[in-house]
């Protein structure tokens, strides 16, 4: 007998949704933030969706991104080869700019939308 991919689906699904909820309450602690535990999190999440390597970049104005020579920060790493897969450009009202990456393994199946359903683990 096989396994059944619906309750795997929904396992991995509520997986998501539990880190999720842990990681904006560990962000949202006012009263003792431990960044130890958001690390933590977000190791977990990226497992979860099979990311590699998260890194964000950072410049303080256009001309600095212009010449690539913001800071960066890599949020996660698991040490494996990987391409970048999505990223997301903002400008804040101060106009800085962050570039956020998410970097995948080059075989890794990718994440599926489905427009109903929210994403596909």
């Amino acid at each position: 007998m096989g396994i059944d991919t619906t309750v795997q689906i929904e396992s991995k699904t509520l997986e998501f949704y539990e880190l999720f909820e842990q990681l904006i309450s560990a962000m949202t602690e006012t009263s003792n933030i431990n960044v130890p535990q958001i690390e933590e999190k977000l190791r977990g999440l990226c497992k979860l969706l099979r990311i590699s390597k998260g890194i964000t970049r950072l410049y303080r104005n256009f001309a600095e991104e212009d010449l690539k020579h913001g800071d960066v920060m890599k949020v996660y790493d698991d040490g494996r080869e990987c391409r970048l897969v999505h990223s997301v450009r903002a400008v804040t009202n101060m106009l800085t700019i962050a570039v956020v990456g998410r970097i995948c393994r080059p075989r890794s199946r990718p994440l599926r939308r489905k427009s109903s359903e929210g994403p596909t683990l």
